[in-house]
């Protein structure tokens, strides 16, 4: 009964959590066994549970296509979530992002991914080096994609659904990144970037797209389980211009700090806060007509 179809896949999960707790128990003269027994049972349950996730939810399947573009000089790239442009009279416009290679769009055949990947699988990471030590620098153009709050409602489906692209929305290019250096240290320089949709600059806001609002939270909460309270004294992670807070102590903390005050606003330090990078204000939609 335990593996009935109605029976969802984390119960199945507990259940053999269970189940590998009694083997252990009852049979430790036969552990080395086991254990490979039970590292096959673990994996087989994590790909079926992958598998029905997927599957079931083509919304994050298409996701993860879009995800898997980000690699390779000649392939574009999409910011895949809807943002708000916003200006000091509060007015707000919907932007999505899109990088366009100036390499153009080259892929590969089945064939030939399995010849290459058979004989270099770090290839599109050679390339990239390869070409920038050479000076020929990549480039891509940063493309946008504007639209009016009241323009969100004409569509014949929800434009702040993640997998959706704006297809008949003209594109204005607004800059070009050039990729002109590989790192000094990789991992100073590209493991220890603590990237999350929450560090946004004034004028930048979040869209009401629930993908990217779960988001603002998981990966800033999850750089700071892996990088620490601290994250942003990191110098590739610092900003370009000083920030003055409160803000202090904690692992690693290398802030030239002289109080214990670690909150604000107060008024033993002669600190004020500037109302302009207070948090957003521009206030949440009506209900838009969402096309399932």
């Amino acid at each position: 009964m335990i593996f009935g179809s109605a029976v969802s896949w984390q119960l199945k999960g507990i259940y053999l959590a269970w189940l590998a707790q009694l083997l252990l128990s009852e049979y430790r003269h036969v552990l080395p066994k086991l254990t490979i027994l039970l590292v096959h049972i673990a994996s087989l349950t994590v790909a079926l549970m992958a598998d029905d996730f997927f599957h079931a939810r083509i919304v994050t399947a298409s996701h993860l296509f879009f995800l898997s573009l980000c690699f390779d000089l000649k392939l574009p790239s999409w910011g895949v979530h809807a943002y708000k442009f916003i200006n000091n009279e509060n007015q707000v416009k919907y932007v999505k992002f899109h990088w366009k290679s100036q390499q153009g769009v080259e892929g590969l055949r089945p064939n030939e991914v399995t010849k290459m990947q058979g004989q270099n699988f770090n290839h599109l990471t050679d390339d990239l080096y390869t070409q920038i030590n050479k000076g020929n620098f990549p480039k891509w153009d940063l493309k946008i994609k504007v639209l009016s709050p009241k323009d969100l409602s004409k569509f014949d489906y929800n434009p702040l659904d993640a997998t959706k692209m704006w297809l008949d929305v003209p594109e204005t290019t607004v800059g070009t990144m050039t990729l002109n250096r590989v790192p000094g240290n990789f991992f100073q320089e590209t493991e220890q970037v603590a990237f999350a949709p929450s560090n946004l600059i004034p004028g930048i806001e979040p869209s009401e797209d629930k993908l990217l609002q779960g988001r603002i939270f998981s990966y800033a909460d999850t750089q700071l389980y892996r990088l620490g309270a601290n994250l942003s004294q990191l110098p590739i992670n610092q900003t370009r211009v000083k920030i003055t807070n409160h803000n202090q102590d904690g692992a690693l903390d290398q802030g030239e700090t002289t109080s214990d005050i670690n909150y604000q606003p107060s008024a033993h330090l002669p600190l004020a806060e500037d109302n302009r990078y207070r948090p957003p204000v521009s206030g949440l939609l009506s209900p838009l007509k969402i096309i399932h």
